[in-house]
């Protein structure tokens, strides 16, 4: 691996995991509606969340998907991807097609954006 692509991997890991804490720390202040559920309704929750999500792909439905995810990011688990294969595709697909309408000035930005926040969090040692 080139040191450009290792700079970009560990530029999109970041920004995975700075997404993935604030979407935890929302599901904690919002009070933790899920953490009840067993590891089986854990499971079943998540299929149905992602594919609530791949289909209908609003706010309410992204929500739901975020939250099962915090869920097991909390109890320390993986996420069982293994069963929701086709809607990782959709959602995969949407999240492309959706990049490639931005315009070329957008896309610097965020590229940007995302590097500048990668830099400052080495600064910081995080």
């Amino acid at each position: 691996m080139s040191d450009d692509e290792d700079s970009a991997s560990s530029v999109a890991h970041h920004a995975l995991a700075q997404t993935n804490l604030g979407r935890t720390q929302s599901y904690v202040e919002r009070g933790r509606s899920l953490a009840a559920l067993t590891e089986p309704e854990m499971k079943e929750e998540f299929v149905q969340a992602y594919c609530a999500f791949a289909h209908e792909g609003n706010a309410k439905t992204r929500q739901r998907s975020d939250d099962i995810s915090a869920e097991y990011m909390l109890r320390g688990l993986e996420e069982p991807y293994e069963l929701i294969a086709a809607e990782v595709d959709i959602i995969t697909d949407r999240a492309v097609k959706a990049f490639n309408n931005l315009s070329d000035a957008r896309k610097e930005q965020i590229e940007r954006e995302l590097q500048e926040s990668y830099d400052e969090a080495k600064t910081r040692g995080n």
